[in-house]
């Protein structure tokens, strides 16, 4: 909670291919479902680091606006 707002975050928005590696081979997760990814899906896509990193400085600048 930051003042009156609230900021939930469904994944690690820091998360880097090497992290992420660690995560999925210590999971017993089941990557089965219409909105999960597999971890061929996650590790293969480069972008998504970029973008989320981007998206977590972009969020931080907005909260200390606030």
């Amino acid at each position: 909670i930051y003042d009156s707002h609230v900021f939930a975050f469904q994944f690690h928005w820091e998360i880097r291919p090497n992290s992420l590696m660690e995560l999925i081979l210590h999971s017993d997760e089941n990557y089965e479902g219409k909105y999960i990814q597999t971890p061929e899906m996650m590790l293969n896509n480069p972008f998504a680091y970029t973008a989320a990193k981007n998206n977590l400085w972009n969020l931080l600048d907005y909260i200390q606006k606030l």
